[in-house]
């Protein structure tokens, strides 16, 4: 009666844990609930308002009969809740006397673009400052590069580190910069490579750059702020080149994907600095360079009416470039981008015309075969080498490589090439390996058996042997294409067993699976000491007596 009375309180018991149980699961699926909804609700509240904005945008475009198409944009996502860091132009009061009137010699054409001077395009490609105030540094950068590029005679991308400019230079993330203190290190430190100072959109160390920066810098002799005026303004831009400005910000510039913009709101956000590289005196707007990358605007360039935005009020020239300027790029790459069947033994070669100084380069190259593509140390294949060509042995077959060849001058200043790619020819796999031996075998006796197999491309194999005893052979070899290899076996139980193999060549490519049967024919079994042992034989009968104490 004992018994039965705890085994009813047993059974009550768990009862009641599953009834907890189910409710406490109820309890937190409801709490999540309640939270997932409460944060769909937050998210659809903010996108009501984007709805709301973009719609009274476009209605007020549509009303003003303004020349430009508001749409969502990359920025839109990026700057809803803080769009002052996508901006961090700080302005400073000046005299007249500081502004020069600028005039051109030559005759100012009805409109220019250094995008397209004659089929050349000067200017360097757009660049995202992120979630830190650093407009002032992409915007001077963004000036700087094409007149880099203009000074040796050829555009040949030239990257500047906005990180160094701006970091170095005193600029915070929270806090932006101004045009002039931007200007003022440039002539007094200059500026580095990207490579020796990447850039990212947080505050960081000027620690952080190479240690060898001070022989990778560009400078300039002058700067200076242009007279706000149309015509001095467009004679600067002929004569001097690209320049940088400032800019106020409004909220609907957020939603700029085309054409000529003038405002259509009154929700005033800060100031910007972006660059001007061209103009249109039909269109009567200046076409610019913004560094809020290619998801916004017109591929992230955009257009702007003459007077709006004070766009004239704060802009400024530089000139005379001079320092070390880093080398030119490496270019047209044998494997060409993306070819495919290159064989597994391969020489690697690029084209370089060397440095704009007339400085000694040297290259980097890195390989790899893992996805994406950035590449470390153990990537690199040569360093500081002179040739331009590089064989390479022992790829693996039917493989997608990529490749980046970096060009340095003998003050270090770098130039990181483009990723290049390519892939290896297809190889074929081994043929289904064969097994000759004995099929009728012994309980405990040792067998030879014979294993051979051919590969198409004469390269060698290995083999993978599951004897079905629980035993197995893993990737024996490597053995010759064709090559008859010897090995033993014995089993120690009575039984059919179906012998699998399987090849592979040394670049990975498996065969298809062979078998072979083999049987053991009904005998004595051999003696096994340990199915007699009289401790195992205790622990049996004490595992079958408490199975038979449950019932």
């Amino acid at each position: 009666m004992l018994k039965k009375k705890n085994k009813r309180n047993i059974k009550t018991n768990i009862v009641i844990i599953f009834i907890i149980l189910f409710l406490l699961n109820i309890s937190i699926i409801n709490a999540s609930n309640i939270k997932t909804n409460s944060k769909n609700t937050r998210w659809g509240k903010e996108q009501n308002d984007s709805d709301k904005k973009l719609i009274e945008i476009k209605k007020a475009i549509e009303e003003k009969h303004a020349r430009w198409v508001a749409d969502y944009t990359s920025a839109v996502d990026k700057y809803s809740d803080m769009f002052t860091k996508g901006l961090g132009c700080r302005i400073e009061k000046k005299d007249e006397k500081e502004y020069e009137k600028v005039t051109y010699d030559g005759s100012v054409p009805s409109s220019w673009d250094w995008r397209d001077v004659n089929g050349t395009d000067w200017t360097t490609s757009i660049k995202d400052q992120g979630q830190c105030g650093s407009c002032v540094a992409f915007g001077v950068i963004g000036a700087l590069e094409p007149l880099v590029q203009i000074s040796v005679g050829k555009p040949f991308g030239c990257d500047l580190s906005e990180a160094d400019l701006f970091f170095c230079g005193g600029g915070r993330c929270s806090m932006g910069w101004s045009l002039d203190e931007a200007a003022n290190f440039l002539k007094s430190t200059g500026v580095t490579d990207e490579a020796c100072f990447p850039y990212n959109d947080y505050d960081m160390s000027c620690d952080e750059k190479n240690n060898n920066w001070i022989g990778r810098t560009v400078k300039i002799s002058r700067s200076a702020f242009i007279t706000p005026s149309i015509p001095v303004i467009k004679d600067a831009l002929l004569r001097y080149g690209p320049l940088v400005t400032s800019m106020k910000v409004y909220v609907d510039f957020l939603y700029y994907s085309g054409g000529i913009y003038t405002r259509v709101s009154d929700d005033f956000v800060g100031w910007h600095a972006v660059t001007i590289v061209g103009y249109n005196d039909t269109g009567e707007y200046w076409v610019c360079k913004n560094s809020w990358g290619t998801g916004w605007g017109e591929n992230g360039w955009f257009k702007i009416g003459y007077h709006e935005c004070e766009i004239e009020d704060d802009t400024m020239y530089m000139s005379g470039v001079h320092g070390n300027i880093q080398p030119f790029p490496p270019e047209n790459p044998e494997p060409s981008n993306y070819e495919n069947n290159i064989n597994i033994d391969v020489t690697l070669s690029w084209i370089c015309e060397g440095d704009p100084d007339g400085d000694n380069v040297y290259y980097n190259v890195y390989l790899s075969d893992s996805p994406g593509s950035s590449f470390t140390e153990n990537d690199l294949l040569a360093y500081h080498s002179s040739s331009t060509s590089l064989h390479v042995t022992d790829l693996k077959k039917n493989q997608f490589y990529h490749w980046q060849v970096v060009v340095e001058d003998i003050h270090g200043s770098q130039y990181i090439g483009p990723t290049w790619c390519f892939r290896t020819i297809e190889g074929h796999p081994p043929k289904t390996p064969s097994l000759y031996g004995p099929k009728k075998i012994k309980q405990g006796v040792e067998y030879e058996y014979l294993i051979t197999t051919t590969d198409p491309d004469d390269d060698q194999v290995y083999y993978f042997i599951d004897w079905d005893d629980g035993n197995v052979e893993n990737w024996i070899g490597p053995y010759n294409s064709g090559e008859n290899v010897k090995i033993t076996h014995k089993w120690n139980n009575r039984g059919k067993y179906t012998i699998k193999i399987r090849a592979k060549d040394v670049y990975n490519t498996y065969s298809e699976w062979g078998s072979f049967d083999v049987t053991m024919p009904r005998g004595r079994q051999l003696y096994n000491p340990s199915q007699y042992n009289p401790i195992i034989l205790f622990q049996k009968i004490k595992q079958i007596w408490s199975f038979l104490y449950l019932f």
